[in-house]
């Protein structure tokens, strides 16, 4: 519960069981469900296990690129007449949140150290800058950022986010406290304000269709980035009371009461959206996602292959269809969706709201990392051990504060040593499952599943010593 304050995370429910061979590594593939894998088409965390695709902070990077306003921090800043030199701030900026989310962060702080150039006073890119050198494990280039983020914007709350998250890896566990508890009064009072205006636009529309696309959009907004649920939800019925033939607000509210727990009345929001629009794919993703956690696998894929059907080319809905299929043990079918799922992952979504009716639509994405972790266990399953390394490698590579993917590669590791020619390259791969384990207690210290898996590790060694006899002992 600390930790969920400490990051200001949303909690990520786990679907995915880790599979294996041997008993100890299913016990531990057992605790690791309520590690971060992560629901269907879920919204995601903007902290510890990153943000982007697939979350509800809907950004193109750990805080998204941001709008040019955020470039005039300053007081005069809107005076200036460096019009140029900020818009290449914002393509540098957005750039390296790009190079960010694909773990080329030595490249992303070149490109941000290239729009603080271009603009001295930008707070955001101080801050994404500093979120960068958190993962570089640069605490004090980090810190250094992030404070000087607050100093320029005292009211940027993500800032104060991204220091609570430092501050907790480096043990001041009162001072991500007090930064966690800033972020969310800083939070509170921007939704205080943001709900005036909102009321105020929407209830100015004399139009009912055009109010109910108003109050969808505010919706939308309180959804995406990360305001209460029930604020969501609030928007979305304004926009089905003005319009009861909004099939968009009936599926964004699916998503909304999914993710607020009420699955009952977010299925029958799903089975009105697709009721009122056949075609619409988003509507029978989120809808067999609910009946996932209802326990209807059958009636869940039978709805995930009308999503496929609809758009063959959506990384959402192979990697949700991915997920029942593992849930139903049909491990070979999952790993071809989650192949295709990163066949398709979006680099970046953006709808044009007078032009393409989807923008009025929630449609978020799964992260990079949560599809190869996911894809990983599959891999394992299948006994895959080589390719299942190499999907958490790139994992840690994208985000290298990620404990519970380091002990589920201790893990794949350690079984994987058993299909090695000789002793010498058992005992370094088996090393290397003990350097993973060391990195993940370094990460967070209280993870229960590391000496659980620090046992086994050392047992899957003496067991395959044992198997080969003493000739091959050495």
């Amino acid at each position: 519960m600390e930790k969920s304050l400490l990051l200001v995370l949303v909690a990520l429910a786990a679907l995915l069981l880790l599979s294996g061979c041997t008993q100890e590594a299913q016990q531990l593939r057992e605790a690791l469900k309520a590690g971060p894998n992560t629901s269907a088409t879920g919204h995601g965390a903007a902290g510890a296990y990153g943000a982007g695709a697939g979350s509800r902070y809907n950004g193109s990077g750990y805080y998204g690129a941001s709008a040019d306003g955020a470039y005039s921090n300053s007081p005069g800043a809107a005076n200036r007449t460096d019009t140029m030199d900020r818009v290449a701030a914002k393509n540098y900026n957005d750039y390296a949140l790009q190079l960010d989310a694909q773990g080329q962060y030595v490249q992303a702080i070149h490109y941000l150290n290239k729009s603080i150039e271009a603009t001295p006073d930008c707070a955001i890119c101080y801050l994404n800058r500093g979120h960068v050198y958190t993962k570089m494990d640069d605490y004090a280039h980090a810190s250094a950022d992030l404070e000087q983020a607050i100093a320029m914007d005292p009211e940027l709350m993500q800032a104060y986010q991204a220091r609570s998250e430092l501050r907790n890896l480096t043990g001041d566990k009162a001072g991500a406290m007090e930064d966690a508890q800033k972020a969310v009064q800083l939070q509170v009072q921007a939704l205080e304000q943001q709900g005036e205006v909102y009321d105020q636009i929407c209830g100015r529309e004399t139009d009912a269709g055009a109010r109910s696309q108003c109050y969808n959009m505010a919706g939308r907004q309180a959804y995406t980035y990360g305001q209460p649920m029930g604020m969501a939800i609030r928007y979305f019925s304004m926009a089905i009371e003005a319009n009861h033939s909004n099939a968009y607000a009936y599926s964004n509210r699916c998503l909304a009461r999914r993710d607020a727990g009420d699955l009952t009345q977010a299925r029958a929001d799903c089975e009105q959206a697709v009721a009122l629009n056949a075609s619409m794919d988003v509507a029978y993703d989120n809808l067999g996602t609910i009946k996932m956690r209802m326990g209807d696998m059958g009636g869940a894929l039978a709805d995930l292959n009308t999503a496929v059907r609809l758009d063959g080319e959506n990384c959402r809905s192979y990697y949700n269809r991915a997920v029942a299929e593992t849930e139903l043990a049909q491990f070979r079918a999952a790993r071809a969706d989650y192949d295709q799922a990163l066949k398709y992952y979006p680099q970046e979504q953006v709808y044009n709201p007078s032009s393409d009716p989807r923008y009025q639509l929630l449609d978020l994405y799964p992260q990079e990392w949560l599809i190869r972790y996911n894809r990983a266990s599959v891999l394992d399953n299948l006994q895959e051990r080589a390719a299942a390394i190499a999907d958490l490698d790139r994992v840690v590579e994208i985000d290298p504060h990620m404990a519970d993917a380091y002990v589920m590669r201790a893990i794949v590791k350690a079984e994987y040593a058993g299909e090695l020619q000789t002793t010498a390259e058992v005992r370094a791969e088996i090393r290397s499952a003990e350097a993973d384990l060391d990195k993940a207690e370094s990460i967070e210290p209280s993870n229960s599943k590391i000496n659980a898996a620090r046992t086994m590790v050392q047992k899957r060694l003496n067991d395959i010593l044992q198997n080969r006899g003493s000739s091959d002992a050495g």
